[in-house]
């Protein structure tokens, strides 16, 4: 398996309560082990192409020792072309920023609004907003990732406002609502309808336009920029995605691995646990599902 993105939830633990998580409430918390990091880092290094890592989770500054473990493993693969993590933002602190630095990491913040709309959704919007203050004082640039909704979609011109004062706000990306763990809830929210989200967008991209002509460095609209990227416009992406080309794979903490797009859908889309063989390297074990040594 040719990996050229590589996810790992460090931790199951969250902090927040969002009303749509795709995750679900889980019993049993868990955090990612420094042998099943070490075991995913070495099976997408073992490959000629470079790679990315993700870190994700769970809330993974919840396990900040975990993220310097990870980014060092994946630093010293020498393949490692770029790490990034995303986080809500809330338990950011000067020690966490640090690492970024460190290892040169690119920090995505769950943001889905302006402040009020915000709150609605996820909660501790204060909180969040401090950890972009956080990183705006140490200059380290982010990006933001929104999940759109109904209640957030004729927003996204606000939300783009709301950027505006950071200089190091660097990118907008935009996740639709999925439609399982506590989305599937009563109050999970729902899917934008079509008129709202085009409308949305349309503010999104005015809005957008008037702020850049304002700023240095202006912030990027992910999506548009997949599409239509900058100096030509008429070239497309081959795939959707990484997973969509089979070369991509999520870990979770208890290692199983899954398509990026398909996390904790066990029995549906799992594919089976990492292991690792002392003779022949690193792999992945379909049959068994099972992590072992030899």
């Amino acid at each position: 398996m040719d990996i050229r993105y590589l996810i790992l939830v460090l931790t199951t633990r969250r902090n927040l309560c969002c009303r749509y998580c795709y995750c679900g409430d889980s019993k049993s918390p868990m955090d990612m082990s420094v042998a099943v990091i070490q075991q995913a880092v070495d099976l997408a290094g073992i490959n000629e192409a470079s790679f990315h890592l993700q870190l994700t989770g769970g809330e993974p500054a919840l396990v900040s020792p975990l993220i310097e473990t990870s980014a060092a493993s994946a630093r010293k693969t020498g393949r490692c072309h770029t790490i990034g993590i995303q986080t809500n933002g809330t338990c950011l602190t000067r020690k966490i920023l640090t690492i970024f630095q460190k290892y040169d990491i690119q920090v995505g913040v769950s943001l889905d609004g302006p402040p009020q709309v915000h709150q609605n959704e996820r909660g501790m919007a204060a909180q969040t907003l401090k950890g972009l203050r956080l990183l705006e004082s140490a200059r380290i640039p982010f990006g933001v990732t929104t999940v759109v909704t109904q209640a957030n979609a004729a927003k996204l011109g606000e939300l783009v406002l709301t950027l505006a004062g950071y200089s190091m706000a660097r990118g907008i990306g935009l996740d639709l609502l999925v439609r399982k763990g506590r989305a599937l809830n009563e109050d999970g929210g729902l899917p934008a309808d079509r008129p709202t989200f085009e409308k949305g967008l349309q503010r999104m991209g005015a809005t957008l336009k008037e702020i850049n002509a304002r700023r240095t460095v202006p912030i990027q609209w992910r999506e548009w920029d997949l599409l239509f990227p900058a100096g030509n416009r008429s070239k497309r992406l081959s795939g959707f995605c990484h997973a969509s080309l089979a070369q991509s794979i999520a870990v979770t903490p208890d290692s199983n691995y899954f398509c990026s797009h398909s996390i904790n859908d066990q029995g549906q889309m799992e594919l089976g646990k990492c292991f690792f063989n002392r003779r022949h390297g690193v792999g992945i074990d379909i049959r068994s599902r099972s992590l072992y040594h030899r």
